[in-house]
This record gives structure tokens, C-alpha cells and sequence, in this order.
């Protein structure tokens, strides 16, 4: 499991570098602590940082006398021994923007603080959320708590935002969650419960399965169930960004006629996975949907289908329906 929990924190981090290419060049602080990009207002982006070897991990409020204003996406955090793992998270009051989930990485951290003057956020049942967007950013990866009831007021949910939170079982959204444009729960490998209420206007489960509220996008997958089939319901139109990514049971995926498109990393890194089932409606899915997935996979297709089409471009084992 940690090896899979590795592999998709490395997915995700690539897949986060990719947005950052654009976001100018990285200049390396007086002590060579940090590493950071300048903003427009002339404060500062964080996208690397050496912390003392400790089990509290302190953002800085200020590097060469100018204020941290945003905790980039792709952001490193280093001890400087490379001994201690880290426990805690410190958010200064300077830090206004957090992009995607900087925090993947401290794969042993329970706790984010922050002052309850910070005018952006503030933590609630462990999680953390910027409450002028009304956005859950990311939860800690290592607290022990099974179970997390989103609060009421959120209407989004970050990139990543509980990648590799093991010991997760059971996720309530509320009410006034808009959707998920990709499934947040990489890595969540005990998360066997989405829970939504029976009049959710976006969402709503099936057969275990997280679904938008019109059945037609299959969201997100619970990684947690021991199941080693899958057959994904009628009336299905999309399967979502990340929506199996990491599971470690699933060994046979049926998609059924109907689904037109497979969203970014769908099933990466789903090591158990021996068949995929495509139908012959599908008609877009990216390269790479299926990385990291095992060398024995072999995805079934109609013959003239695009998804054969696709996967002989992609090299994957192909067999007929």
C-alpha cells in the first residue's frame, strides 16, 4: 500500500508541475532555505522550503523581508536533516492563497493551525478551509479520525484536498457542495462511505459509487471497498478525473454502452486491475488514463470502435468483446 500511496503522490505532484511551468521563474532565498516566485504586488509565492528538523512545520510569514502571501500547489517542504516527519502544520497570518493541496507530501501530518484572526483560514473537525471561498483545501493525511462531516456553507472541494488520507472511512458532503470537477481521494485506501442527503441537488450514491445528482458523471469511486468487480450502472454518461485512481482491490472494471468519454488518470495506478470493459459509445479518453496500472491489464473492445482505436495507439493488451 505505501508503495501505491507513493506512486500516485508522485502522479499528482507531476500532474500539479504541469500548471506551474507558467507561473515564472523561481528565485532561491538569502539562506538558501526556500524558493519562491514573485508576484505582481511584489510578495511571494512559496514553492520550496527547508524547515528545521522538528515535528511542527511553520510556514514562514516573511523570506528576505517580503511577505508569503500564497502556498503554491506544487510547494516542497524538506527537513533540513531529512529526519523528522512532520506533525503539525503553522499557516501565518500573511498566507491569503493556497493552491490545490501543498501538504501531499507530509504524509504523517494530523494537524494544520492557524490563528483564529487569520482573516482567510481557519480549521474545523481537522480540516482546513479558506472560508472567504467557502472551499475545503485539504485535510491532514495522518488523523486518525474515521469519519469527516463537511460542513454546511461549503460549495468546493480542492484538487487533492485528502490525497492519501488512509484513514478516512466515511465522507458527508453537505448540502451546499456544488460538485467535484475531480475525485479529491487519491489514496484514501479505508474510504468505503460517501454519504449525501436524499435531496442533495448535485450529488448522490450508488451502489457505493459517488455520482453527480443526474446519474450521468460517475465522480468518484470508494477505494476502500473490497470488491474485485465493478460494473459501472446504466444510464452513466462520463467517468470522471480520478474517479478509481489508487484503487488497490478492483481486478475487472465494466463500462457500459452509453459512457462517451473517461476523464484524466481514471484509473491510474489501479495495480490489482487485470480487465477493463469499454463500450463501443466511448469516444474520448486521454493518454495516460490508464498509468501505472498493472503490466497484466488487458482492456476489452468492440472491433471498429474508437476505444480500439486508442488503445493500440496507446499500446495496452487488447481483447474482444
Amino acid at each position: 500500500m505505501k508503495k501505491l500511496f507513493c506512486l500516485a503522490l508522485a502522479l499528482l505532484l507531476l500532474t500539479l508541475s504541469l500548471s506551474a511551468l507558467a507561473e515564472g521563474k523561481w528565485t532561491r532565498s538569502g539562506d538558501r532555505r526556500s524558493e519562491y516566485v514573485v508576484l505582481s504586488d511584489g510578495s511571494l509565492s512559496l514553492k520550496k522550503h527547508l524547515y528545521p528538523d522538528s515535528e511542527e512545520l511553520v510556514i514562514p510569514s516573511r523570506i528576505d523581508k517580503k511577505r508569503v502571501t500564497e502556498v503554491s500547489g506544487l510547494v516542497i517542504f524538506i527537513p533540513l536533516n531529512g529526519v523528522t516527519a512532520v506533525r503539525s502544520v503553522t499557516i501565518p497570518n500573511s498566507v491569503r492563497v493556497i493552491r490545490e493541496n501543498p501538504f501531499a507530501l507530509l504524509t504523517e501530518a494530523a494537524e494544520f493551525r492557524v490563528k483564529g484572526t487569520h482573516p482567510v483560514f481557519e480549521v474545523e473537525d481537522g480540516a482546513l478551509y479558506d472560508k472567504q471561498k467557502q472551499k475545503l483545501l485539504a485535510y491532514p493525511a495522518a488523523r486518525e479520525g474515521e469519519s469527516l462531516v463537511i460542513r454546511e456553507g461549503t460549495v468546493e472541494i480542492g484538487e487533492g484536498a485528502f490525497t492519501g488520507c488512509r484513514y478516512l472511512t466515511s465522507v458527508t458532503f453537505p448540502d451546499s457542495l456544488a460538485g467535484l470537477s475531480a475525485s479529491p481521494f487519491t489514496g484514501c485506501t479505508a474510504l468505503t462511505d460517501f454519504v449525501v442527503s436524499a435531496d442533495h441537488p448535485a450529488l448522490k450514491v450508488e451502489d457505493g459509487m459517488l455520482f453527480s445528482q443526474d446519474g450521468s458523471t460517475l465522480l468518484a469511486y470508494p477505494l476502500g471497498d473490497t470488491r474485485a468487480a465493478c460494473t459501472v450502472p446504466e444510464g452513466t454518461r462520463k467517468i470522471g478525473a480520478r474517479a478509481f485512481a489508487s484503487c488497490e482491490n478492483l481486478m475487472t472494471v465494466t463500462v457500459p454502452e452509453g459512457v462517451t468519454e473517461i476523464g484524466d488518470e481514471a484509473f491510474d495506478l489501479c495495480l490489482s486491475l487485470k480487465a477493463i470493459y469499454l463500450p463501443k459509445s466511448l469516444t474520448e479518453m486521454p493518454s495516460g488514463a490508464m498509468y501505472g496500472c498493472s503490466p497484466d491489464l488487458k482492456v476489452y473492445v468492440v472491433r471498429g470502435s474508437w476505444a480500439e482505436k486508442f488503445c493500440k495507439q496507446e499500446k495496452l493488451k487488447v481483447g474482444y468483446q
